[in-house]
């Protein structure tokens, strides 16, 4: 029976360095009103990009492409990425 903690104290301290690993990151699609940022987890500005984009469908220009400003709350670091939609999903830095 002592096996059991053992197994839950291995499950907790997995799932607290998973959250741990997450970082807080403001996110909204280019033209969107500032009062439209989402606040999402992720690991780094990529999968909160991609977070982000699961979770709303913003507005899509002509060419089926989405701009995605991401900052780090921690930091301020700010990416945009260019993201088309048509062409399965492959994103690009900004210009």
């Amino acid at each position: 029976m002592s096996a059991m903690p053992r197994a839950v104290e291995f499950l907790l301290q997995t799932e607290a360095k998973a959250q741990t690993a997450l970082r807080r990151f403001s996110v909204h699609a280019e033209g969107e009103a500032r009062h439209q940022w989402e606040l999402i987890l992720a690991e780094n500005h990529d999968a909160a990009a991609v977070g982000y984009l699961e979770q709303h469908s913003p507005a899509v220009s002509d060419p089926g492409e989405v701009r995605v400003i991401v900052t780090a709350c921690d930091s301020g670091e700010e990416h945009c990425f260019r993201i088309d939609l048509n062409d399965g999903g492959e994103a690009r830095p900004c210009d």
